[in-house]
């Protein structure tokens, strides 16, 4: 078959035509429309158990030593990858003279980082607690398991705004079902 048949064009042809058409899928299923319009909005519910400290040890306040802590809590995800949540954690502080279990109710602002099956996040807020209140600060990671279903992995800290500065930090492991 001489080089310059009129087979050879047409099998190019189709080739490229394949390969314009592959790439075209390509680019629509990596848009960032796309990703938005599979993923854009949700409400999950989350759950958590972890362990923490207290720094400094506070002899005034009774804020002493480790922590155990446990919770649940709400969170919406805008497209946009704003997060709004609320939690309440009831936190155990193991090594305290008094007053050994609080309940501490938070409001939190965050962000969700991408729509993969690993999403990283970061979020801060208020937290009431007792007669006191706390800025809270956090962030994460939710590695999806399945649909609807992540593990989450958190770590996250109480800072004490009225009297003496007190961190409450712990890390906490839970589920998100989306």
């Amino acid at each position: 078959m001489p080089v310059n048949s009129p087979r050879r064009p047409a099998a190019s042809v189709r080739l490229t035509w394949r390969a314009v058409v592959g790439l075209a899928v390509l680019l629509q299923l990596l848009s960032p429309a796309a990703a938005a319009a599979q993923d854009e909005r949700a409400t999950a519910l989350f759950v958590f158990g972890g362990t923490g400290d207290v720094t400094p040890d506070d002899v005034f306040t009774y804020w002493q030593g480790p922590t155990r802590r446990v919770g649940a809590g709400i969170e919406h995800r805008f497209a946009s990858g704003l997060l709004l949540q609320a939690e309440v954690e009831l936190l155990q502080r193991r090594g305290s003279p008094e007053d050994k279990t609080i309940l501490l109710p938070s409001l939190d602002v965050g962000y969700e980082f991408g729509r993969s099956r690993v999403r990283p996040f970061m979020s801060g807020g208020y937290t009431l607690l007792g007669n006191d209140a706390a800025f809270n600060m956090g962030g994460g990671v939710n590695i999806r398991i399945r649909n609807g279903l992540s593990l989450r992995v958190e770590l996250r800290n109480h800072r004490m705004i009225f009297g003496p500065t007190v961190d409450s930090y712990g890390v906490r492991l839970g589920l998100t079902f989306r």
